[in-house]
């Protein structure tokens, strides 16, 4: 399989960054739908587990032996990316709408400019949605400045104020959270241990600037309620901050 790059040629990138995304071994990969303007692709990827290839009539139909999986592929203000998708979507447009958070994914479909990264509903930066929104009695909690959140992956994006209630505070090492039995037998051999102290699945608020190393800059004009996307990967997600 080859998608398109930017110019219109073919490269390998996708399936590369596909292939090693999943944990499964897969046996076929099409392209369902390609949008040159925005330099979207949806690919469709098929798990064979020991069944052989899939005829040519059933490489489109959910109903295909072994496990079908689809991504969003493409190119975004600095980079490529590849993201999982939780629910069937054949366009790249259905794809976007479905990466969009559950909480606000009917106001993102009657949004009229609903693929840009800024509208009338929300601010985007990568996988964040930031939605205008006033926490109840602000006056009283806690600003934390210059405060990461990600995804459990990958690099943070950095919130120049945010406040948060509720969640699970937790130990992070690798990108992974580790338990006491498991911290205390980390920190016996390495009392320097680089683990980091956050907070699960909170309630959180942000304004000010949000920086990302492979994102633009955006700055947020009063609280904004922070929302992660729908995306689906082979491992636990969750938000922390």
């Amino acid at each position: 399989m080859t998608c398109l790059d930017t110019t219109g040629y073919v490269c390998t990138f996708c399936i590369e960054s596909i292939a090693s995304w999943l944990s499964a071994r897969l046996d076929d990969l099409v392209i369902q739908h390609v949008d040159r303007r925005s330099r979207h692709i949806v690919v469709c990827g098929i798990e064979q587990r020991g069944l052989g290839r899939v005829p040519a009539n059933l490489r489109y139909r959910q109903e295909a032996p072994g496990r079908v999986s689809r991504f969003l592929c493409g190119y975004r203000e600095r980079h490529w990316f590849v993201a999982g998708l939780a629910e069937p979507a054949t366009t790249v447009r259905d794809a976007k709408l479905s990466l969009a958070p559950a909480a606000i994914r009917e106001a993102v479909a009657r949004e009229r400019h609903r693929d840009r990264r800024r509208n009338g509903l929300f601010t985007r930066q990568g996988e964040w949605f930031f939605v205008p929104a006033t926490p109840p009695g602000v006056a009283s909690w806690t600003i934390h400045r210059h405060e990461p959140i990600n995804r459990g992956r990958g690099k943070p994006h950095w919130c120049e104020e945010l406040i948060r209630y509720g969640g699970v505070t937790v130990r992070l090492y690798q990108g992974r959270e580790i338990d006491d039995v498991e911290f205390a037998k980390l920190i016996a051999t390495n009392p320097a241990l680089p683990y980091r102290i956050m907070t699960r699945d909170a309630v959180a608020y942000v304004r000010g600037r949000i920086s990302h190393d492979d994102h633009a800059t955006i700055r947020l004009r009063g609280w904004h309620r922070v929302y992660l996307n729908n995306e689906f990967w082979n491992g636990r997600v969750a938000f922390y901050d």
